[in-house]
C-alpha cells in the first residue's frame, strides 16, 4: 500500500469493515467459534467474499471515480486474510499458495454473484451461494432474498452515493475527481 491516496485507503476499509459487519449479521452461525480448521476459514472466507462482492459490484455501477477505492478494499480484504492464516498458524510458505486459491476463487463469486445482483435474481444468486459452500443455517434461498433486497437498495447511484456516506466517506472528493 504504499503508493495509495491515503483516502482511497481509508475508504477501502470502510468498505471492508462494511462487508465483515454485514457477513457477521448473515451467517452469524460462521463467526460463533474460533476458527481452527481449514472447513472454518473457507466458511468466513465464503460470507466476507460475498458481501464485498455486493461491495465491489455497487462500486462499478456509480458514476463516481472510485475503482482506486475498490482495490484498496480488495487488498485488504487480501491482507486481512493473509493475517489471520499467519495467526492461525498455517506456515510461511502456505500462506501464499492459500491466498492464491482464494483469489482465484473469489474473482469467480464475484462474477456469478454480480450476475444475480445484476438480475435481481435471488435463485441465481441462492444456486451460487450453495454451489460455492456458503454454509448457512438460514435457509439459503432466505439469505439469498436478503441480500438481494440489499442490492437492490445499492444499485442507482443515489443510492451507492448514500450507501458511501453512510460508512462515512466523503464523497465529495470523489464526485470533483469524477467531473
Amino acid at each position: 500500500m504504499f503508493f495509495r491516496n491515503r483516502q482511497n485507503i481509508m475508504a477501502g476499509q470502510s468498505i471492508f469493515e462494511w462487508s465483515v459487519t454485514q457477513a457477521k449479521q448473515t451467517f452469524s452461525d460462521t463467526f460463533k467459534t474460533t476458527t481452527t480448521s481449514e472447513e472454518e476459514r473457507l466458511a468466513k472466507f465464503e460470507a466476507i467474499a460475498a458481501y464485498m462482492c455486493m461491495a465491489l459490484w455497487a462500486i462499478e455501477r456509480s458514476p463516481l471515480k472510485l475503482q482506486k477505492t475498490a482495490q484498496c478494499a480488495h487488498d485488504i480484504m487480501f491482507e486481512n486474510f493473509d493475517d489471520a492464516l499467519r495467526e492461525q498458524g498455517v506456515g510461511d510458505l502456505k500462506v501464499g499458495k492459500y491466498i492464491r486459491k482464494l483469489a482465484a476463487a473469489f474473482y469467480g463469486r464475484q462474477q456469478a454473484y454480480s450476475a444475480a445482483w445484476s438480475a435481481n435474481d435471488a435463485a441465481m444468486l441462492a444456486e451460487a451461494l450453495e454451489r460455492n459452500g456458503c454454509n448457512t443455517t438460514q435457509d439459503t434461498q432466505a439469505v439469498a432474498a436478503i441480500m438481494c433486497e440489499q442490492s437492490q437498495s445499492m444499485s442507482q447511484p443515489e443510492q451507492i452515493e448514500a450507501w458511501l456516506e453512510s460508512l462515512d466517506i466523503n464523497i465529495y472528493n470523489f464526485k470533483k475527481s469524477a467531473a
